[in-house]
């Protein structure tokens, strides 16, 4: 069974990019028979992606190879860190989305295997009007940002 945490917010972000002109409301504000179906999409595609993860197919296998031992989808994340105060400022949801230009699955896996890896937290609080998920870059992630040239995500 998919992490709680990581279901609610791959849903949040399929249900804010499910529409190009904007979300009227926020996620928090909306009732659980809107909620209910994206939560659903969201786990179904959190459970079909353990499910891809043999040991036969690691997960760097899934996520565009690896370069400088890290994930290229793991480097996209770090670099969005990178390039808001070196990882001084905690960063939404929504801002990673944007930043790191990966597809919302992509993005919450990776989200999830930084905050396994000690790298990232994510903060109890919620960030703005938009009531976005919040994750801060840990001393451990900072001792890994990645120098030099950003990395372009696979997808």
């Amino acid at each position: 069974m998919p992490n709680k945490r990581a279901v609610e917010a791959l849903a949040q972000l399929l249900y804010d990019t499910s529409d190009p002109q904007g979300i009227l409301f926020p996620w928090s504000q909306r009732l659980s028979a809107v909620r209910g179906p994206w939560v659903s999409a969201a786990r179904d595609q959190l459970v079909q992606r353990h499910q891809q993860r043999t040991p036969a197919a690691p997960p760097d296998a899934l996520e565009g190879g690896r370069v400088d031992g890290r994930g290229t989808d793991e480097r996209a994340v770090l670099d969005s860190y990178r390039k808001h105060g070196m990882g001084q400022r905690p960063l939404s949801l929504s801002t990673l989305n944007q930043e790191a230009g990966l597809k919302p699955l992509a993005l919450v896996c990776t989200l999830f295997d930084l905050i396994d890896e000690g790298l990232i937290d994510e903060m109890e609080m919620f960030s703005g009007f938009e009531d976005q998920p919040t994750f801060r870059l840990l001393a451990a992630g900072r001792a890994v940002l990645p120098v030099g040239e950003m990395v372009t995500p696979a997808h």
